[in-house]
């Protein structure tokens, strides 16, 4: 299962997206309250060591924006809890990572991070608004053997 599948199928289970009754689309929002969208940024290489025997270690970093449409109320109540909602998946998404409780998208789980932050309020029109936040996977890929000169 790729990373974003596993990502989405993670999100899906959060409990401020569970009570909201918000299903996650790829790369799509769809225009009515209470869709979300997941849109992957890429994957960056963060860094790359190698070992004595060939083996390569390589932390890898993708991230993710995660857009939510909630009903547009100009009123502080109804801007509350959507801030709420937002707040409660950064750290739901804190926590379930801290605790090991997150799916593993890499070859070594103990390192491995899922970071949530910058969340934000993009706009507001036509009766709703569109909230994002940042999604962040840290994970090493291991490659087994390879190349060494030095063991001919």
């Amino acid at each position: 299962m790729s990373r974003l599948s596993q990502l989405r199928d993670w999100l899906q289970t959060a409990p401020a997206l569970v009570d909201a009754d918000t299903d996650i689309m790829v790369d799509y929002t769809d225009d009515v309250p209470g869709s979300a969208g997941l849109f992957p940024s890429g994957t960056q290489e963060v860094s790359r060591t190698r070992d004595v025997l060939g083996g390569v270690r390589i932390v890898c970093r993708d991230t993710f924006a995660v857009y939510l449409r909630w009903p547009y109320i100009p009123d502080s109540e109804t801007l509350q809890t959507s801030e709420e909602v937002l707040e409660r998946l950064a750290d739901w998404i804190r926590a379930e990572s801290s605790a090991r409780t997150a799916p593993i998208f890499g070859d070594d789980p103990i390192p491995e991070s899922v970071t949530a932050g910058q969340g934000r309020l993009w706009g507001a029109e036509d009766g709703s608004s569109i909230y994002s936040i940042t999604v962040t996977l840290t994970y090493i890929q291991i490659h087994e053997g390879g190349y060494n000169p030095w063991l001919i």
